[in-house]
């Protein structure tokens, strides 16, 4: 049996229940976000595919923009086309993830709070990510921990589910398959290994890499961090996580939820954390990462997502955070899924709480205090906003008082320059010139109202035990 029951109360009109499901069934019914709940029979309810389809097509046009910098590689572009990069590329494969917790798992892990309990309850109540949201609002549990969510068994939330377009997936929304040539580009370029010469004080040698799952960023990340003057203090994430990048040919942003699925999993892997084994022991393929969103859709987890998107095995169409979260909880793997809003008490901007949010995630029970770069063992963090996902790595506070979010974004390759740095016995770089690709800061993301965060929590047998009893 569960614990002892904490009561939730109806901001609206103070009704006290017991239970998340309790509350959101009593949200649903006589709070909708609409005009008209969901669970109220209503007249003139469905609308034509027909009708759907005419919105599709009329958005395509400003949805879309032109792919003009598909080749661009990092650090081989000016700051200009970087910037202009992110200002224009509109990545659609955002989700949000669906936190009904009607069955409440018995591997739960409860985490310390970074938040008082009022503070937290206003800030963790994602908005909608993805436009889907509208006419199906999920409510996330206050607390938002949770590792496991399954998508309740009831009728109307199915009749509420629809058929998403291209505004959701992306321009690939109806496909049945992706082209041979890609299957073949994923088969044989994506993790594939290959041998290059580099020469080490004065010796050359043959060494296996991974172009586009580069390991060694996050030391090299470390050093730099350390030796540029304008930052106070910095925290990363275990060493061992890739940087996993797209391929040359890759669509500047079909597959950027995927790609920070094996970064997260690449922690996974590494240290041989709870999922290791039923991964293979090794960062899965796109391929993989369809099938274990298939299969956790059949358990149950988030099995919404089937509805919207009518099956993506073998297909470009978008994913994100709620397919993320299907995945891992699917495969046993604990997470959790916050999402951040302005608060509507402090009027604290939601990238404000963002960037709280992650400090004190590297910062929890970090002794060492006093080091200017604080390596930690932590795994990184899955990051989702309006447009795009990328992986959280590290954070960053500068002398100046400014704050920034150290990622891994999908979206730039890894040039050879990088790979160049690591054997070297110094490094003779501005720092801030190769960093400026891993670093968002406030200008970046205050173009955003609401962010998802996806966490990895590692198992405790004491946790397990108490949810058990």
């Amino acid at each position: 049996m569960m614990g002892s029951l904490r009561s939730i109360f109806c901001p609206f009109c103070g009704i006290e229940t017991f239970s998340d499901y309790e509350i959101m069934l009593h949200l649903e019914t006589f709070h909708p976000e609409g005009e008209t709940s969901p669970f109220v029979v209503q007249e003139n309810y469905i609308i034509s595919n027909s009708k759907v389809n005419d919105v599709d097509s009329k958005t395509d046009d400003t949805l879309y923009l032109k792919d003009e910098a598909s080749n661009l590689e990092l650090l081989q572009g000016t700051k200009d086309e970087i910037k202009c990069l992110e200002e224009n590329q509109t990545e659609l494969n955002t989700a949000t993830a669906t936190l009904t917790n009607e069955f409440l798992p018995s591997n739960v892990i409860t985490p310390a709070k970074s938040y008082d309990d009022e503070q937290e309850e206003i800030v963790f109540k994602p908005r909608c990510l993805r436009s889907r949201r509208k006419n199906q609002k999920n409510i996330h549990s206050n607390s938002v921990k949770i590792s496991e969510t399954r998508s309740k068994p009831e009728s109307s939330s199915q009749e509420v589910c629809r058929r998403l377009g291209k505004s959701d997936l992306g321009p690939h929304a109806h496909e049945d398959k992706m082209p041979g040539w890609l299957i073949k580009l994923l088969k044989e370029q994506d993790g594939v290994n290959k041998t290059i010469k580099r020469t080490q004080n004065g010796i050359s040698k043959d060494i296996q890499i991974c172009p586009n799952m580069m390991m060694g960023i996050i030391p090299l990340l470390v050093h730099l961090l350390s030796e540029d003057k304008s930052t106070l203090y910095a925290y990363t994430c275990h060493p061992c996580v890739r940087h996993v990048s797209r391929l040359k040919r890759e669509a500047l942003d079909g597959f950027c939820g995927y790609r920070n699925i094996q970064m997260m999993t690449s922690y996974i892997v590494s240290t041989e954390s709870q999922g290791c084994e039923i991964l293979g022991n090794k960062i899965p393929s796109i391929f993989d990462i369809q099938d274990y969103i298939e299969m956790a859709w059949d358990l149950g987890f988030n099995s919404h997502g089937r509805i919207e998107t009518n099956g993506i095995r073998g297909t470009r169409k978008y994913i994100g955070t709620s397919e993320a979260q299907a995945m891992f909880c699917g495969l046993g793997i604990p997470c959790e899924v916050q999402g951040i809003t302005k608060c509507k008490i402090t009027d604290i901007p939601a990238y404000e709480l963002l960037l709280t949010a992650v400090e004190d995630y590297f910062s929890c029970n970090f002794a060492d205090m006093e080091s200017k770069v604080r390596c930690t063992y932590l795994p990184p963090i899955y990051f989702q906003h309006q447009g795009h996902s990328m992986t959280i790595v590290g954070f960053e506070k500068r002398s100046d008082g400014s704050r920034l979010l150290i990622v891994f974004d999908p979206r730039y390759f890894n040039s050879s320059k990088s790979m160049e740095l690591f054997d070297r016995a110094s490094i003779n770089v501005r720092s801030d010139a190769f960093l400026g690709a891993y670093r968002k800061g406030i200008s970046y993301l205050k173009r955003f109202k609401e962010f998802e965060i996806l966490k990895l929590l590692r198992p405790s047998s004491n946790s397990i035990a108490t949810e058990r009893t």
